[in-house]
């Protein structure tokens, strides 16, 4: 496999940002323009990945390059998409299911980019704070409508409530998952604790530490 990917990889991590910051405009996507956008973005740093996948001539990772793989789960949701192409083939209403399984091809080929680009803690914690802004975004243009339109129930950019609601909830386990995070990485305020206390963290790497005591004259022993 390409170590990498070098552009190529560049250009898919760029759409899948792209995609994710404008997925809830143009009703959250429904929109005929917005949903032709997405999906052809989406399509194209697929593609863009799956090139990179490939091995190329005389070509060997270098140590301790990063490279690419499908996420561990991709096989169950291919299975799963398969069983959808299935019934939509015996579906009544042919286009309808034809939509909803364009739908679910386009959320297995975010979860497989995300899979694939976002490995580090970096990446992810990018995707986080995307969303994060998105969704202070969404709230704030609810806010307005709320002001402006009293008596209705704001929408943000999206289709309905409903799927504002469900956005700004993405938005809050993102942001909780930031902080936890950030709180597990950061070492314990030993200020008050005993050396006794044992191990109170660990860092990324593995090392624990011990909290030191700084109220005068506890460190010392007689």
């Amino acid at each position: 496999m390409r170590p990498d990917g070098g552009q190529e990889v560049l250009l898919a991590w760029a759409l899948l940002l792209a995609v994710l910051a404008g997925s809830p405009f143009g009703e959250g996507g429904a929109r005929p323009e917005a949903m032709f956008l997405l999906h052809s973005a989406l399509l194209c740093a697929l593609a863009l990945v799956l090139g990179a996948l490939r091995p190329g001539p005389h070509e060997r990772p270098s140590e301790g390059a990063a490279v690419l793989e499908l996420p561990p789960a991709w096989t169950g949701f291919f299975l799963a998409l398969m069983v959808l192409g299935i019934s939509a083939v015996r579906a009544p209403y042919g286009y309808a299911a034809l939509l909803a399984l364009v739908d679910a091809g386009a959320a297995l080929a975010s979860f497989a980019l995300g899979g694939m680009l976002a490995r580090g803690r970096k990446e992810r914690r990018l995707i986080a704070w995307l969303v994060v802004a998105s969704a202070l975004i969404q709230a704030s243009i609810a806010a307005g409508q709320r002001i402006g339109k009293p008596g209705e129930r704001p929408a943000g950019t999206f289709l309905n409530p409903n799927h504002l609601a469900a956005y700004l909830v993405c938005g809050v386990l993102a942001g909780w998952g930031l902080l936890f995070d950030r709180l597990a990485r950061e070492p314990c305020n030993g200020s008050v604790l005993p050396r006794e206390a044992g191990p109170c963290g660990a860092q990324d790497r593995g090392h624990m530490h011990v909290a030191r005591p700084s109220v005068r004259g506890g460190g010392r022993r007689p």
